[in-house]
């Protein structure tokens, strides 16, 4: 439940980050891509007062927003990591190349039982 959960609330985050993307570009300011640019760009819009004043609360809306569900994420976060350490097959499998922790702890809870498959190539159980 908690992965499902993040995993709706990263998709809201998308979500609130293509809308300040978009409303920025009607103004003709446009970031390269990654959250972190458009921060920054966010910023500066503010900064130089390159936004008309009529835009700023919506704007802001939005940023709250986008802040909240970062905050959410962390929490859910937090929560993953400690099941993450208390869970054997969740540490077995972050200690994989390339598996995090949220993966881990994800395949974890959802293959409960390993007898289930008859080899490990496997996929279609």
């Amino acid at each position: 439940m908690a992965h499902r959960i993040r995993s709706l609330i990263a998709h809201q985050q998308t979500m609130a980050a293509n809308a300040i993307g978009s409303r920025l570009v009607d103004f003709g300011l446009v970031a390269n891509p990654g959250k972190a640019n458009l921060v920054k760009l966010v910023d500066s819009a503010f900064a130089d007062e390159a936004l008309p004043a009529f835009a700023h609360p919506a704007l802001e809306i939005l940023i709250r927003w986008i802040t909240e569900l970062i905050e959410e994420i962390g929490e859910l976060d937090k929560e993953l990591r400690i099941w993450h350490a208390e869970n054997e097959a969740s540490r077995r499998l972050a200690a994989i190349q390339g598996v995090e922790v949220i993966k881990a702890t994800a395949i974890a809870a959802k293959v409960t039982d390993i007898d289930q498959f008859q080899s490990g190539r496997q996929h279609d159980a």
